[in-house]
């Protein structure tokens, strides 16, 4: 882990991370599956939240790596 590394983000911040809109981000939260913590005024997520969520997610299957050349001779 980098010692630099925030320990969290704004939710801008997190949803530039995902690469996905804020919007989408807000939807992850209200279904549970990334914390938010509000601090004063502000809300931020944790950096640790977004490890998890990447985490949990299923592996994309990658096409095309199999070895096979894709042409036919």
């Amino acid at each position: 882990m980098n010692p630099n590394a925030p320990l969290a983000l704004s939710p801008a911040d997190a949803a530039k991370a995902l690469g996905i809109g804020r919007t989408n981000l807000y939807r992850l939260i209200a279904a549970g599956l990334i914390d938010a913590r509000r601090l004063g005024g502000r809300t931020i997520i944790p950096a640790t939240s977004l490890r998890d969520f990447l985490a949990g997610l299923p592996a994309a299957p990658i096409h095309g790596v199999s070895g096979d050349k894709g042409g036919s001779r």
